[in-house]
């Protein structure tokens, strides 16, 4: 059951990890895409660039239908706003997503551990052995990769939070970001959460 001071703590940390996360990917995002740039003037790759188009695309779509159902042929700030909602719900499903991973750890119905530990868990270590060449000059040294795997294979089971989520999966998570994000969900002082079924719901509050 989880005790009066790591609820203090869940809520502390969720709120903080929120702050960092959308300033973190929204920086993250403009950069790797150049969005500061027009499209033919970025200098990106051709993957780079089809999946930024995919994006703009999407976001003008989204616009377009927001302006016809309030009767609005132009809204200067629409597609700021919008590309904000992307951020946000991509920080939201990065840290609900490891939320629930860690629990299942902490239940037993998932093995071996990976955000528990973190860089210094069995499932990564593991990883590690068995797969160097996603490991070597990967800045994330292959987390990034070992926790996609492990979203895959929670799809089946929880579609509707380890499934596709369309072009949110376009904002990138940075090393030093994933990084923060994991050693802050393996404090020890949230160590009674995991295993309190309510956890997940006090993490939806404070978020």
């Amino acid at each position: 059951m989880m005790t009066p001071e790591a609820k203090k703590a869940l809520s502390a940390t969720v709120r903080a990890l929120r702050e960092r996360l959308i300033t973190d990917l929204s920086e993250g995002l403009e950069s790797t895409w150049r969005l500061q740039l027009p499209l033919r003037e970025a200098g990106l790759s051709d993957a780079a660039t089809a999946r930024r188009r995919r994006l703009e695309d999407a976001l003008d779509e989204q616009a377009r239908g927001e302006r016809a159902a309030r009767g609005k042929r132009s809204d200067d700030g629409l597609l700021d706003r919008l590309r904000a909602e992307v951020v946000q719900r991509a920080a939201s499903t990065w840290l609900h997503r490891l939320v629930v991973l860690r629990m299942l750890e902490a239940s037993g119905r998932r093995k071996p551990a990976v955000v528990t530990g973190a860089w210094k868990s069995p499932g990564y270590g593991d990883f590690r052995a068995l797969a160097p060449a996603l490991v070597k000059g990967d800045p994330t040294e292959g987390m990034l990769a070992l926790l996609r795997l492990v979203f895959e294979e929670l799809e089946q089971e929880l579609p509707g939070l380890f499934g596709p989520q369309g072009v949110t999966e376009l904002v990138p998570m940075g090393a030093g970001t994933l990084r923060h994000l994991l050693e802050a969900l393996d404090d020890q002082a949230l160590a009674t959460c995991w295993t309190d079924d309510m956890t997940l719901g006090w993490v939806y509050q404070y978020w």
